[in-house]
């Protein structure tokens, strides 16, 4: 269920990502997170690896 909702988020907004190679690492328990939740907390970390990386590198 987490490596799906993750494969959905990411294909929704990588158009917004850098190009860079991403690797997802889960800590802690998220068995009683909802998929609302998840889609929120993925949302956030695109959010956030997007203003890490200047603007001037392209998607490929």
């Amino acid at each position: 269920r987490i490596k799906r909702c993750a494969r959905d988020s990411f294909r929704l907004h990588q158009h917004k990502l850098p190009a860079v190679d991403l690797v997802l690492m889960v800590k802690g328990d998220i068995s009683n997170v909802d998929n609302a939740e998840l889609h929120e907390q993925l949302e956030r970390l695109w959010r956030k690896i997007a203003r890490s990386f200047p603007a001037s590198q392209p998607n490929s």
